[in-house]
């Protein structure tokens, strides 16, 4: 972590004062400004002038404009240009994105920052209509089993849960909402990421047609005929899709080209056809974020479908374990692997390989050939018999 030098304190007419202090948070190496005066042998914040992360300029600026304005010495907190349209929840996040957008435009925040705030915004549902004066524990949950029952994740519920906290304290600076805090309230327990498991091809045509959509069939046959990323499957074009039966992974190893299987062809033929046949664009064209769509699809089509719960890398799993165990068998070379799957050979084997129970069958025959039994087959026999 690297640390910044300590700025000097600021003085303006000898009366308004700026010290630096540290960031709330120990791994933030950034200088915060804290804006005073002192009267009484005590400090108190000037009226209206926020505090945070600014340059000396900035604060200089503040500084003069709130001795200019004269009111500097009201304790009380001031309404501030930016308000609420009104005293609902929708109303109060939405000032409060408002803000975050010019903390980005100021560079104080990075843009996917804003943007996973955002992502709060159309999750509220009844709970935008709520007026702030009655928001209670009751609603407050039943907002939070709603978000659960919708399929998202316990950490998404919890960051949506977050950032709604996060907008009631800017709304309590300024006071829009009740001094006291939102009420706490049940989150989901948070369960163990189901990407242990591998599914079968069996299991995964079982889940296809449990898909509500058409093109949650599209993305996962693309998931399960190439084993590519979700984030590289999310990223195909048009232009990508060649005539001579290859399609562009381009991931965090960098762009390849792999081949085409005769099923995936005839799948985005019949896709390329119900989209009226573009020559340029996205593959999933009037889809937003369709990797985080395919995720909650899976985890709701997995039960349906009386399968084990699986995710998209379950796919890249069970591609890769299929490839390896062609290697094994010498139906070609290591390299080949490593440029359809966009990783090392050695990285498949010990995280992406699957055992199947047939592999260790196999290898007590072996044991069993080791003790004296002369051929495998006999071994399997015996093993059948026992």
């Amino acid at each position: 972590m690297t640390t910044t030098k300590k700025p000097k304190r600021l003085t303006v007419r000898g009366t308004l004062k700026a010290t630096p202090r540290r960031a709330p948070i120990a791994s933030d190496p950034r200088w915060y400004w804290q804006l005073y005066y002192s009267q009484g042998g005590k400090q108190h914040k000037i009226s209206g002038a926020p505090s945070g992360r600014y340059s000396r300029a900035e604060v200089r600026a503040v500084l003069e404009a709130a001795w200019a304005s004269g009111d500097w010495q009201t304790h009380h907190r001031a309404p501030v240009p930016e308000a609420v349209s009104s005293n609902t929840i929708g109303a109060l996040l939405d000032a409060y994105l408002r803000h975050q957008q010019g903390q980005q435009a100021r560079e104080r925040i990075a843009p996917h920052t804003l943007a996973s705030y955002r992502s709060v915004r159309p999750r509220l549902g009844e709970l935008e209509a709520v007026h702030v004066l009655r928001i209670d524990t009751a609603t407050l949950q039943r907002w939070v089993n709603a978000l659960e029952d919708d399929g998202l994740a316990p950490s998404t519920v919890a960051y949506s849960l977050r950032v709604l906290r996060q907008a009631w304290l800017h709304g309590r600076a300024r006071g829009w909402v009740p001094a006291q805090d939102l009420p706490q309230v049940h989150l989901p327990r948070p369960e163990r990421v189901n990407n242990g498991y591998t599914p079968t091809y069996e299991e995964i045509a079982s889940v296809r047609e449990a898909l509500p959509r058409r093109w949650h069939q599209v993305y996962l046959d693309a998931l399960t005929e190439t084993g590519a990323r979700p984030g590289e499957v999310d990223a195909w074009r048009w232009e990508s899709y060649r005539d001579e039966g290859r399609v562009l992974l381009d991931g965090k190893t960098g762009p390849r080209w792999v081949p085409m299987t005769a099923r995936l062809r005839a799948v985005l033929d019949g896709w390329h056809a119900e989209q009226d046949r573009p020559d340029r664009g996205t593959v999933w064209r009037g889809i937003a974020r369709p990797g985080e769509s395919i995720r909650q699809a899976l985890r709701r089509a997995c039960p349906r479908a009386g399968v084990p719960a699986f995710t998209c890398y379950g796919c890249r799993r069970r591609v890769s374990s299929t490839l390896i165990d062609r290697i094994d068998g010498q139906r070609f070379g290591v390299h080949t692997y490593e440029s359809w799957m966009g990783h090392s050979y050695e990285i498949g084997r010990r995280i992406y390989a699957e055992v199947c129970g047939e592999r260790l069958d196999e290898a007590a025959a072996v044991l069993d050939e080791a003790q004296g039994v002369v051929s495998l087959e006999h071994a399997r026999q015996r093993r059948r018999k026992g």
